[in-house]
């Protein structure tokens, strides 16, 4: 059940009252109008992707290698866009442990990223480590949401489109790719 209609079901939904026209996180908190200029973090994409992990682990999971390669498709649409990519953990472990797990989540990230042919001077790494928890829950459940790499558009301004958002067609350079 979807309540509210925003595409979240109601049992992960943190807003279950969304107006129609906004935009809505995988949590479905509000974060941009439909149409805006600002979008999810300048996102056309509705958000851009989250990418969770294992515990104490940096390693990019299958499950995620297809968004993350349409993230790239929309940067090489898009070229004047810059990305931050932030990494983060649970809370188990000391702060140092954390933020340097958390860039190396980030890190394997931007590798992904720069093997699909996006320029690493479009990518700036960092690490929130603990901070700033998707939940403060204390279960092995809720702490899977805390370990993931979000992003944050620096700068290309707008909204990232994606090969055939405009007249349906892929532009030619991106047709071999």
């Amino acid at each position: 059940i979807d309540t509210d209609q925003d595409g979240v079901p109601d049992y992960k939904d943190k807003d279950n009252n969304t107006p129609k026209d906004m935009l809505v996180n995988f949590q479905g908190v509000p974060i941009g109008q439909k149409g805006s200029a600002t979008g999810v973090s300048g996102s056309k994409l509705g958000f851009l992707p989250a990418i969770f992990f294992d515990f104490d682990d940096a390693t990019l999971k299958t499950e995620f290698l297809g968004s993350l390669a349409q993230l790239a498709l929309a940067m090489k649409y898009n070229p004047n866009t810059k990305l931050t990519v932030i990494g983060y953990t649970d809370n188990i472990g000391s702060p140092e442990y954390n933020k340097a797990l958390g860039s190396r989540r980030a890190q394997n990230v931007a590798n992904f990223l720069v093997m699909q042919g996006i320029n690493v001077n479009r990518l700036v790494i960092e690490s929130k480590g603990s901070a700033d928890p998707l939940t403060d829950v204390k279960s092995n459940d809720a702490n899977r949401l805390n370990r993931r790499v979000q992003f944050k558009v620096l700068e290309g301004g707008g909204f990232l489109e994606l090969p055939g958002d405009k007249n349906n067609e892929t532009p030619e350079e991106l047709k071999n790719e």
